[in-house]
């Protein structure tokens, strides 16, 4: 079970796994849809929220968890149970896919039942059906898994395997006919692409960690 919770001394909220007791400051979750003999995919990240060891460095990224379905419906509701599960946003997927019409109904459905609905945006760079996308969504990833690795994917991502048998040839390839490395660059794209400004720079929250406490 993970919950949303505020740091006593800074007021920043985090998500805190109650299991394992690793936090979190926020979470992604990504939907690709399947594409011929490929199966859709719906991945979550979780960017944590101890600080990196390294000025500079980026915050480590953790799968935590990913579905694999050539059905619709599992897919979503898969979503939907990551959304509940790990307190996502946002999903991220392309709206102007012709099959963003089966996600608004299943939202019309959540809608009528009075459960809570997907929330969706588009992926950050997204333009047609990611032609030329496969190079950049490769360096995307790669640059978290050199020297100073900060993306860890577990034992059972199907996306990270189908990183790896990437090819020179792959590079003219739609990027919708690879949905698990869709679903997870997808996610990665949209933490990398909108850092949380570290505490110091909230301009919104007036003294210091240490005025309530040391009243200075």
């Amino acid at each position: 079970m993970f919950k949303k919770l505020r740091d006593i001394i800074t007021g920043e909220p985090y998500i805190r796994d109650m299991e394992s007791g690793r936090r979190f400051r926020r979470t992604a979750c990504a939907l690709a849809w399947p594409y011929g003999q490929e199966s859709g995919s719906v991945i979550t990240l979780g960017e944590l929220y101890a600080p990196p060891n390294q000025l500079g460095a980026r915050r480590h990224v953790h799968v935590l968890q990913e579905r694999r379905s050539f059905d619709a419906e599992e897919l979503l509701q898969s979503a939907s149970l990551m959304q509940r599960r790990y307190v996502v946003d946002v999903l991220v997927t392309p709206v102007d896919d012709e099959r963003f019409m089966l996600l608004e109904e299943y939202n019309d459905r959540q809608r009528r039942a009075r459960l809570p609905q997907l929330r969706t945006d588009d992926p950050v760079t997204w333009k047609g059906r990611g032609e030329g996308l496969i190079p950049y969504y490769a360096e995307l990833a790669g640059r978290r898994l050199g020297a100073e690795k900060s993306l860890y994917f577990g034992a059972d991502c199907s996306g990270s395997l189908e990183l790896e048998r990437l090819s020179p040839d792959d590079a003219r390839r739609r990027a919708l006919e690879m949905p698990g490395v869709c679903a997870l660059c997808w996610a990665l794209e949209y933490i990398d692409a909108n850092p949380m400004p570290e505490w110091g720079e909230r301009s919104q929250v007036q003294g210091g960690p240490a005025d309530p406490l040391g009243g200075y």
